[in-house]
């Protein structure tokens, strides 16, 4: 019998628990939520995906790697991995091999990590050397956004963020 109560009480106990955690929000329970889009691009990533690349890492073993851990979708092109929005619509984001432009790419790719977006985001590397990709419709070179000629102890990793943060923002994310 005192068994039988003790497994009740148990029972009792697990229910309350479980009651509140329902009822609790993330906030009430001080779990903390990595920032999602925009807010997850940070200087500290971008400086430690720079040190990493300038050191040696081949770009694109660790471009394939990055897209890999915030869940881009490989496609049939070489290098380039996709995020699907909501509507058939993407926008392509190209970036040549070197260190800079890559992990201006992963910072991207990370901004739209368990995101729903409006339209599809495709993200390219392609080989130092080689012509300029030219045969997606809706296109934008990481060029075109970041200073792609600094080195690490010459960029300014704040406005490098602000940069990315600012272009993501004006292509509708």
């Amino acid at each position: 019998m005192v068994q039988r109560a003790q497994l009740l009480l148990n029972r009792c106990v697990m229910m309350l628990l479980m009651a509140a955690l329902i009822g609790c929000s993330v906030d009430t329970l001080n779990i903390y939520m990595p920032p999602r889009g925009i807010q997850s691009i940070h200087q500290e990533d971008l400086k430690r995906a720079l040190w990493n690349l300038e050191r040696g890492a081949d770009s694109m073993l660790w471009w394939t790697n990055r897209a890999s851990q915030v869940n881009l979708s490989a496609t049939d092109i070489h290098g380039c991995f996709l995020h699907e929005g909501r509507t058939s619509d993407v926008l392509t984001i190209v970036a040549v091999s070197t260190p800079i432009e890559v992990a201006t790419l992963a910072s991207m790719g990370k901004a739209v990590d368990k995101v729903e977006t409006s339209h599809g985001w495709q993200f390219c590397t392609q080989e130092k050397g080689t012509s300029r990709i030219e045969s997606f419709d809706n296109m934008l070179y990481v060029s075109d956004i970041v200073d792609v000629e600094s080195s690490f102890v010459d960029v300014n990793f704040t406005l490098w963020a602000q940069q990315i943060r600012e272009s993501m923002k004006q292509q509708g994310l």
